[in-house]
């Protein structure tokens, strides 16, 4: 496509304007003339605009400074480079030119060489500017197409999950799932069936859609393995070769904490296994606080893995905290993470016994730490009350 260059001039039939017009013609440009800034603005309007001006500075009337200032007052006109053309050579004149919105300067007698070397390289300039223009809105459309659709796969995540509290009467228990970015790669779940109840907290590595793509196939594939029952060191290497050949080419995997808690004559047993999660935390009816020492390999991390069964007797008025690493590496403003020890302590000194008490405590306690700064991790929590 042609370009189209307005050279602006109060004398049109001077020679030096003539032969700039002839040059530039015959060089392949499309040229129009001005006689003074008014119709300057005029023709800069018409459509299609020019892509080019070449403005004279010294005009009676309105100057090319005025003309300049002008055309780059009106949105629609301001994206057309200016180049002046003045016999002016003070320091002060181009940078007035300059403050106004001029891309350069071209002085007297004009060499049609350098004229033309510099209309180029602001046309070139000029198209690059809307190249990265049209790319820009091309950016933000698919953008705003991304965002509406993590917002759908977030609302997709969160249905997947079963109610934050669960329909038993012989366990006080309460879920909390918060996603750091518009998708998780947490989730929970539980089951009942008779006397044994189920409660499981998953945590995928990585970030994103692949997270939570391999969120989706874990969780899917953890409830139909609890409905065969299973005990939770069968239940998780069951999971694990289900979910082994999406981590094998993704090299992601999933740490995930499985506890049975089973009614007894005597209290309650509860039966557990861990596979790179947070181990799970006691608080005693009297106050004490202890760590589930059982764990293994997160799940999809190896072709085989071994997962460790645990049993601990619970009496009523103990309380169990399930977590994933969110809750541990959530961190502060000066990088300090909230820790092992900190949420011990949180859970010690907590003066609530309800799950919900205990929940509402952590999460306080966890947003004070970390401030205003920003969550790197999902969160999920699940507390169970004896």
């Amino acid at each position: 496509m042609t370009n189209t260059i307005l050279i602006v001039d109060d004398l049109p039939m001077n020679l030096e304007v003539l032969f700039l017009f002839e040059f530039l013609s015959g060089v392949g440009f499309e040229v129009n003339v001005a006689v003074d800034g008014e119709s300057a603005i005029q023709q800069a309007r018409y459509i299609p605009q020019p892509d080019l001006i070449l403005l004279d500075v010294m005009m009676p009337g309105m100057d090319g400074f005025e003309t300049c200032r002008r055309l780059k007052s009106e949105e629609q006109l301001q994206a057309i480079p200016v180049i002046f053309m003045t016999a002016l050579t003070d320091t002060v004149d181009k940078v007035r030119g300059f403050s106004l919105g001029a891309v350069d300067y071209i002085t007297k007698p004009l060499q049609h060489e350098e004229v033309l070397a510099r209309v180029n390289t602001h046309l070139s300039l000029k198209n690059l500017q809307k190249q990265l223009q049209s790319q820009n809105e091309q950016l933000q459309i698919l953008t705003e197409r991304l965002q509406s659709e993590l917002y759908l796969a977030r609302q997709i995540q969160q249905r997947l999950l079963p109610a934050a509290r669960p329909n038993w009467s012989a366990l006080d228990v309460i879920c909390h799932n918060e996603p750091a970015n518009e998708v998780s790669g947490d989730f929970y779940t539980y089951y009942q069936q008779d006397d044994t109840y189920i409660v499981a907290v998953g945590d995928v590595s990585g970030k994103g859609m692949p997270a939570a793509l391999l969120m989706a196939v874990s969780f899917t594939s953890l409830q139909s393995s609890i409905g065969q029952m299973l005990s939770p060191d069968k239940a998780l290497a069951l999971l694990h070769e289900a979910i082994l050949p999406y981590t094998s080419c993704t090299r992601q995997n999933c740490a995930l904490v499985y506890v049975e808690f089973i009614a007894t004559e005597t209290g309650w047993l509860m039966v557990g296994a861990n596979a790179g999660c947070v181990s799970p935390l006691i608080r005693r009816s009297g106050g004490q606080v202890e760590w589930v020492d059982v764990g293994g390999l997160p799940l999809g991390t190896a072709t085989t893995s071994h997962y460790p069964k645990l049993q601990i007797e619970l009496q009523a008025g103990d309380l169990v905290v399930l977590s994933s690493d969110g809750v541990i590496e959530a961190t502060n403003a000066e990088g300090e993470m909230f820790g092992f020890d900190r949420l011990e302590e949180m859970v010690t000194h907590c003066p609530h016994t309800t799950a919900q008490a205990m929940l509402t405590h952590l999460q306080r306690e966890i947003s004070t730490f970390v401030g205003s700064a920003e969550a790197h991790d999902d969160l999920t929590v699940v507390i169970i009350k004896i």
